[in-house]
């Protein structure tokens, strides 16, 4: 997260994330951040939150797998896949 964040200053993320500075202060030095945080960091430099948490994957949320014939709008989750059987 902070190679990530190097190029805004900490007051900017703070306002984009809807954070108080001193709680990115504590998620940099190592606090788990919130859901939310997370998310809103994602929006902000346009990276997947799997890459952001994990180092690995697509860096791009843009790059990331999409389910056939479903589209995605940032900050809207994605319907949950179908329940339906298949048929025999």
């Amino acid at each position: 997260m902070t190679a990530l964040i190097e190029s805004k200053s900490r007051r900017e993320i703070a306002r984009a994330t809807g954070v108080s500075t001193e709680t990115l202060r504590r998620y940099l030095r190592g606090d788990s951040p919130s859901c939310e945080f997370v998310m809103a960091l994602c929006e902000e430099f346009g990276v997947s939150a799997h890459w952001l948490m994990f180092g690995s994957g697509p860096l791009r949320s843009s790059d990331l797998p999409r389910r056939s014939g479903e589209s995605w709008t940032p900050g809207k989750p994605l319907s949950p896949p179908s329940t339906r059987e298949p048929p025999i």
